[in-house]
C-alpha cells in the first residue's frame, strides 16, 4: 500500500481547459486556507462544517498536520489560490460510527474512510467537485479504503449535495437530526463500482 504522500501533487483539468493542482495541504498554507474558507458564502459554510473557520483553527490544523491519520488536500490555481478543500478520514468518527452502528450498518473499521469535500462558490458547477471526489475516491482505493462516509453526513436541504453525492454511488443508510436541521448518513462501498 502505498504512503500517503506519494499519490500527491496531481494535475486535473477542468472542463474549461483551467488547469488545477491537487496537493496534501502544507503547514505553510496557514493563510491560503483561512483566505479560502472565510472567502466561502455563508450557504456554503453552513453545508461544510468538519472544523471551525476561524484563523486560530485553521492555524493549529497547519501546525498539526498528521497524513497517517488525515489527508487534508486543497486545489490550487496556478496562481497559489486554494479553489477547493477535501478531508479523508482514515478512519471513522465516533458520532458517525454511533449512528451507523445504530441502524446496524456493518462498518468495517479497518476498510472505511471518512470524507468531507468542499468547494469555492466560484467553482462550484464547474466539475470540480466531481474531479476531486474521483482522486478521493482513487485515493481511498490505493490506501486500502473500500467503504466511505460522509464526515457528519449530508443535510437534507442540500438537495443539490445529496443528487451529488448518490451520482456517485453514496446511499442514505440512515437520518438525524443535528439541532433543527435534518440530516442523512450516506456510505459509498467502493467494491461496488468500477474503476474510473
Amino acid at each position: 500500500m502505498p504512503e500517503p504522500a506519494t499519490l500527491f501533487p496531481r494535475p486535473i483539468t477542468l472542463p474549461d481547459g483551467e488547469v488545477l493542482t491537487i496537493r496534501l495541504l502544507q503547514p505553510t498554507d496557514a493563510a491560503t486556507l483561512y483566505n479560502y474558507l472565510s472567502g466561502l458564502s455563508e450557504q456554503s459554510k453552513s453545508y461544510f462544517g468538519p472544523h471551525p473557520f476561524d484563523e486560530a483553527t485553521v492555524q493549529l490544523i497547519c501546525d498539526t498536520l498528521d497524513p497517517t491519520h488525515t489527508l487534508r488536500l486543497i486545489a490550487s490555481r496556478q496562481t497559489g489560490d486554494v479553489v477547493a478543500y477535501m478531508l479523508l478520514l482514515l478512519g471513522v468518527l465516533p458520532d458517525d460510527l454511533a449512528r451507523l452502528q445504530a441502524v446496524k450498518y456493518p462498518i468495517q473499521l479497518d476498510k472505511a474512510g471518512t470524507v468531507a469535500p468542499s468547494v469555492a462558490d466560484a467553482y462550484q458547477s464547474r466539475k470540480l467537485g466531481s474531479l476531486m471526489l474521483e482522486h478521493l475516491l482513487e485515493t481511498c482505493r490505493s490506501l486500502g479504503k473500500s467503504q466511505v462516509v460522509l464526515w457528519g453526513g449530508v443535510q437534507k436541504r442540500n438537495q443539490k449535495a445529496v443528487n451529488f453525492y448518490t451520482k456517485f454511488g453514496f446511499m442514505p443508510v440512515g437520518s438525524f437530526w443535528r439541532g433543527d436541521i435534518d440530516n442523512y448518513d450516506m456510505v459509498l462501498t467502493l467494491d461496488n463500482l468500477p474503476l474510473r
